[in-house]
């Protein structure tokens, strides 16, 4: 995949991966995985993805909004390290929202480009493993 921004929500900036821009640092060479933000604040983040995003023809673009939504746990580790934040990502059951949102609709797993998503890890404690799977 190439050309995909990624923008939180309410911000202006976000990460281009792709592949001709390396050299700049907003830009990403193309990669099977990306890793974005949660935010260690609040218990939800949304994110803006979109596909080709730096296409001349407006009808190659194509966005999806992803909201994540998580629980936070503070974790003491040590006078040099500090603190640490893990997160959890809702599991939707009762009245907890679902662990990702897609577009706004809690039912949805299919968008303007997204074909599927896939939860692979509900507990956030290392940036190496998979969490979630996005399908285009």
């Amino acid at each position: 995949m190439t050309n995909l921004k990624v923008v939180a929500e309410g911000r202006e900036d976000g990460i281009v991966f792709n592949e001709t821009a390396a050299d700049d640092t907003r830009y990403l060479t193309s990669a099977n995985k990306i890793l974005v933000p949660l935010d260690i604040s609040a218990d939800r983040i949304r994110y803006i993805l979109t596909l080709n995003a730096n296409a001349s023809d407006p009808g190659l673009v194509y966005t999806d909004t992803l909201e994540f939504n998580y629980t936070r746990q503070t974790l003491y580790i040590s006078r040099a390290c500090g603190y640490s934040v893990y997160f959890t990502l809702n599991n939707g059951a009762g009245d907890e929202p679902n662990p990702f949102v897609l577009n706004n609709d809690e039912s949805a797993t299919q968008g303007s480009w997204i074909q599927n998503i896939t939860l692979a890890n509900r507990n956030l404690i290392s940036e190496d493993d998979t969490h979630l799977n996005i399908y285009w």
